[in-house]
């Protein structure tokens, strides 16, 4: 077994590693909380990103239900039923 070569550590010693080591946690501190606040800004702007691309894609589906809505209905007004015609007139005559 080697011996012990290192002396005891002194008061002095240890308040010199405490004092050394809460300025590394300090450093550490301000870097994570740095970092928070990026990936804090980070997040709102995609969620504008993907906010603005949902409102774009339900304005789309909007506009399309619309359309197909309105063609249906120009459709439905430009159909002819069959014998329609015949059967109003045969209709007004009777009366």
């Amino acid at each position: 077994m080697p011996k012990k070569t290192s002396q005891p550590a002194t008061k002095q010693d240890l308040i010199s590693l405490e004092k050394r080591t809460d300025i590394r946690f300090d450093a550490i501190l301000k870097l994570v909380k740095e970092e928070i606040k990026e990936t804090r800004q980070f997040v709102k702007e995609e969620a504008k990103k993907t906010r603005r691309h949902f409102d774009v894609v339900a304005e789309n589906i909007y506009q399309d239900v619309a359309g197909a809505n309105h063609d249906e209905i120009s459709f439905i007004k430009d159909q002819k039923i069959p014998d329609l015609e015949r059967r109003v007139a045969a209709l007004e005559q009777r009366r």
